[in-house]
């Protein structure tokens, strides 16, 4: 049987100047996900998992947590502006809920943000 890794993948639609930390607290929004409630313990977990996979030096999982309310809420701003200068993506998202259902999300993650450092610590 072969097997098949993901090793990298790219969304353009989002690109920018950028810094590993951001970027990594934007993997953490999506993939733990942390834009929905997993439990603390779990989101911790794999928090950890992202900090340990980036690499030694790299930010550990606290800081990459800490990061994702900063790094999605510039997204979150982005997408009217985006839109109104004639994005059709970001104008599509908008039609679709955005940034409203994504900045419930990110409010919804604040609250949780204390449960979840305290499974870090």
């Amino acid at each position: 049987m072969k097997c098949t890794y993901v090793i990298g993948v790219f969304d353009w639609d989002m690109a920018g100047p950028s810094t590993p930390l951001l970027e990594l607290a934007f993997l953490a929004w999506n993939g733990v996900p942390l834009w929905r409630d997993t439990g603390p313990g779990t989101a911790a977990e794999r928090l950890r998992v992202i900090a340990a996979s980036y690499g030694y030096g790299g930010p550990d999982a606290g800081q990459i947590l800490h990061a994702v309310p900063q790094r999605i809420q510039v997204l979150l701003d982005w997408i009217p502006a985006a839109a109104a200068a004639g994005d059709q993506g970001m104008a599509h998202l908008m039609t679709l809920g955005e940034p409203g259902r994504s900045a419930g999300s990110l409010a919804g993650l604040i609250e949780r943000i204390p449960a979840i450092a305290r499974q870090l610590a």
